[in-house]
């Protein structure tokens, strides 16, 4: 395999974890609005059902990207394949690092999977959806931590074998936060409903 078919399969990683991080944090963002009951009033009178489905397809777009990273398929890309093919160029020292970062991503994956395989990429028959979240037990603060450990494998191979270092663009969450606020301030305007 050569060097640069290699480092597009490690920039596809990188791609993959941006944008994984990205629909997620917005994802975080709508979870917020919640807690602000006007808000919460405004999508459901004048946009009915639209924030339930962005919250939806925002957080089926993170579970399927980051349930790619780890898949055990061989005919595929994910940690386990790409780790394989940098070997003879780490030493046995910084192959080992990464495969344990890459373990640290298992736990995780296997809720990811549960989550995709039951819900976003299939329907399970054997539960409701809502049992299915119960059963991967899985919180925000964990996917955080898959990201961030992810992130950490990207970069930290993209230093090893090509002395290039990938950076992340900032959480887009707050960007998101104040486009639900510019919406709820223009919606009331807009439909002779008072700004609270």
């Amino acid at each position: 395999m050569t060097d640069y078919l290699l480092q597009k399969d490690l920039e596809t990683f990188f791609g993959v974890l941006e944008d994984a991080a990205e629909t997620f944090n917005i994802w975080q963002a709508c979870q917020q609005s919640h807690g602000d009951k006007a808000t919460v009033e405004m999508f459901n009178d004048v946009y009915p059902g639209v924030l339930v489905w962005i919250e939806h397809a925002l957080l089926a777009q993170s579970v399927n990207s980051l349930y790619f990273l780890n898949e055990k398929r061989s005919d595929t890309l994910n940690f386990g394949s790409l780790l394989s093919r940098f070997k003879d160029s780490l030493s046995d020292v910084s192959y080992e690092e990464l495969c344990l970062k890459v373990g640290e991503l298992k736990s995780v994956w296997k809720k990811l999977a549960l989550l995709r395989n039951e819900i976003f990429a299939h329907r399970t028959n054997q539960r409701a959806i809502a049992d299915s979240f119960v059963k991967a037990s899985i919180s925000p603060a964990e996917i955080e931590s898959y990201i961030k450990t992810a992130r950490f494998i990207v970069q930290r191979m993209g230093v090893l074998r090509f002395g290039v270092t990938y950076h992340f663009n900032p959480d887009c969450s707050a960007t998101m936060t104040k486009l639900i606020q510019d919406l709820r301030a223009n919606s009331f305007k807009a439909d002779g409903h008072t700004a609270a």
